[in-house]
Formats: structure tokens, sequence, C-alpha cells
């Protein structure tokens, strides 16, 4: 049986030189031959890969895995933000890793899970990763995301690249605007956490609503986190621009990628551990844990397809609209750079 506490899962390895970044501790730091360190690593991902293999051999079979082409091109491409810095058009490209930021201070609600998760299960759940959600899964992944106590996690991180690469751009109106706009969208994730679930809103109406809440969360994060990938990949090509930092923000984006690591893995594992597993509904029904799993896998998927094939794509090419008429470019300079990314691909 494979059991951690929560002292476990959130140990730092030792480092010998913290990071710090203009002057703000981040998390993590570097070994003596100048390797970057990873926060709550020490035994995480070797946790993560024990209960994995785990899986593998009581199941017979292996983890869910969700190949990178699920997910159309990052936009803007490459070729698009290297035009929008040649020309000078700043502002969006700011904006847009502002947004990134903001995102990530969503991680501050994943440790928000229910407490004693064995009661949702007729299964015996000790010794597996979904045991330990509530044992510092959850705190770990919450912690990389929005810091901890004085020591600023990606949410930060993001926003100190930004300000390595774009130095002297006006940061905090960027973040002001952009947390105006998202207002709606922050209503709505604040709303997941009212205790209240109305019981027509659930997909499956005999289930605990916060066991609910749980998949749903679970889904939604694994989705989010798929779809980061490219955009990170993304963001520390093009931030390792010449033009840009010389190379500083690139190597900030590069720790963060390392960081993000064990998040997919659990959550994936976790999923695959509850499809297996049977779970009581409010009424005593037992209900095959894949049958609930399954429509909260689609309905994320689908959202989060539909956010990186339209809705952000259409957000950046206005903010390019509006910032080619502010700064008096040509129309065509537009063109141009919509012609660049070639069709906007529609989700399926």
């Amino acid at each position: 049986m494979i059991n951690f506490d929560a002292q476990d899962l959130l140990a730092t390895a030792e480092i010998d030189e913290p990071l710090i970044i203009r002057g703000t501790r981040c998390h993590g730091g570097f070994d003596a031959d100048g390797k970057y360190i990873s926060p709550r690593n020490k035994y995480r991902s070797a946790a993560i890969d024990l209960w994995r293999r785990q899986f593998e051999t009581r199941y017979a079979r292996a983890v869910a895995s969700i190949p990178p082409q699920s997910f159309p091109s990052h936009i803007p491409s490459l070729r698009q933000a290297e035009f929008l810095l040649e020309r000078g058009i700043l502002d969006p490209l700011v904006k847009y890793f502002t947004k990134i930021g903001i995102a990530e201070s969503f991680g501050e609600v994943i440790r928000h899970a229910p407490t004693n998760i064995q009661r949702f299960f007729a299964d015996d759940i000790r010794g597996t990763a979904t045991a330990h959600l509530e044992k510092g899964l959850l705190e770990a992944h919450a912690r990389d995301e929005a810091g901890h106590e004085e020591e600023r996690g990606h949410t930060d991180m993001w926003f100190l690249a930004r300000d390595v690469a774009f130095d002297g751009r006006p940061a905090e109106r960027m973040r002001l605007e952009v947390v105006a706009e998202m207002g709606d969208s922050v209503t709505r994730r604040a709303a997941k956490e009212i205790p209240e679930v109305k019981r027509q809103h659930r997909l499956c109406p005999d289930l605990d609503p916060d066991f609910d809440r749980l998949l749903e969360r679970l889904t939604t994060l694994l989705f989010v986190e798929l779809a980061a990938y490219p955009r990170f990949a993304w963001a520390e090509e093009f931030l390792g621009n010449s033009r840009l930092s010389a190379g500083e923000a690139a190597r900030i984006v590069r720790y963060i990628r390392q960081d993000e690591d064990p998040h997919v893995a659990y959550l994936l594992i976790v999923l695959d551990e509850i499809r297996e597993m049977n779970v009581i509904g409010e009424s005593g029904k037992l209900h095959r844990g894949d049958s609930l799993v399954q429509p909260h896998w689609n309905r994320a998927f689908h959202a989060l397809l539909t956010s990186v094939s339209r809705t952000g794509p259409e957000w950046f090419r206005h903010e390019v609209e509006k910032e080619v008429i502010r700064l008096k470019l040509p129309r065509s300079v537009y063109r141009d750079f919509v012609d660049l990314g070639g069709p906007m691909p529609n989700p399926t």
C-alpha cells in the first residue's frame, strides 16, 4: 500500500540558492551545480510514479493519455507574435501574458476539496492517489500556482516574466483591464465554491454535490493543464527572442514548465482510479465511476477546446485590431497579422 503524508508531498528538496527574480523570492531554487529544483517535489513525482505503476498492475491497463495534437495550434503563432514585436504593437502581447498570470491565480481554489473522500466510495481507496487528494496533492498544486507564504508561485512568476520581457510597459493598467474583462468568468468560477449545487445542474442527480464538484474541478484542471503545454512552450520560445530580455524571461517560463510536470500526471491517475471504482449515490445506489467521470471529461474537453480554438483567438485578434487603430497604423497591418495565422480553426 502506497501512503505518503502531506508533509512528504509538500516537501522541497534541498536547495543551495533560492530563486529570486527582480528582488522577488519565488518558489524553488538551485542546487550546487546550478540546476533548477522545483518546489514540493522531493517525493511527489516519485509517489505519482508509484501510484501509476500500482494502477497498471491492479487493472492491467495503462493510465489514460491525451496526445498534444488533440488541441489546435497556438494563437498567436510565433510568426504572428514576432510580427507584432517588429512593428512595436506590444500591448496585446503584454495583455496576453497578464491574462496567463491572472488565470494561474485561480489555482488558489484547487485546495478547496471535500474532506473524508472515502465516504463517496464503496471501494477501499487507501493507498491510492485519490486518497491523497486531501493529503497534500491538491494543496501542493495550489501552492505551485498561487504561491505560499513568502514564496511567490506561478501567478507572480508569469507577471515577472512579462515585466522582464516588456520592461516599462504599463503592466498594472493591463492587469486592471484584464481583470475587468474577465469579471464575468471570475464570478462564474467563484460561484462554483458555493456549497449548494442545484440538483438539476448535476450531470448525475443522485451524486453527492461535493463529489460532483470534485469531478468537475479535476476534469477542468486536467484539460486546462493539458492546453497549457503548447501555450507555455510557445511562450518560452517567443520570450527567448533576442529583442526581449536576453533570454531571462524565457528561463522563468522554463522553470514554470518544469514545475507543472506532476500536475497532469496525478490528475490522469486519479480520474482513472475513480473510473474503476464504485461511487455511492445519495440514494445509496452504486454507480460505476466511469459513468460519472466520462460526462465531466467530455464537458471539460469541449469547453476547453472551444476556448483555445475560438474564444481565445477572437479575443487576441480584437486586441490587435484595437491597438492598430490606436497607433493609427494602416489597416493592412491588421490584415497581414491575421493572414500569418492561417484559417481560424473550429472546435469539433
